[in-house]
């Protein structure tokens, strides 16, 4: 992709979570999936990291951070059939799974 002059890339790789990169960053990201309990269903959930990835770059969170965000953001939406289940979820226990995700980096 660098090579084709794209400036960026984030690629999904669902449960082994992400990589990606920018022209100002020299290094590959890799981001894992945050691992939890049981998945239920995983139907949306990569646009629901598009969108959480998408929203927090947009806001001008670095790469790595944003990637961390998506991934758990994401993760929520897997822990049931209920799309709008993510939502009784205390803003701190997405701040948990991101530092756990970035924990692992």
């Amino acid at each position: 992709m660098r090579d084709m002059s794209i400036p960026g890339c984030i690629l999904k790789l669902g449960a082994q979570g992400c990589i990606g990169f920018t022209n100002h960053a020299s290094e590959i990201l890799r981001v894992p999936a945050y691992t939890h309990g049981e998945t239920v269903d995983t139907t949306g959930a990569g646009d629901v990291f598009c969108g959480a990835f998408l929203g927090s770059y947009i806001k001008g969170e670095e790469l790595r951070e944003a990637m961390c965000k998506a991934s758990a953001v994401a993760s929520l939406y897997t822990e049931s059939f209920d799309p709008f289940a993510a939502q009784q979820y205390a803003p701190s226990e997405l701040d948990r799974r991101v530092a756990t995700i970035s924990e692992t980096l």
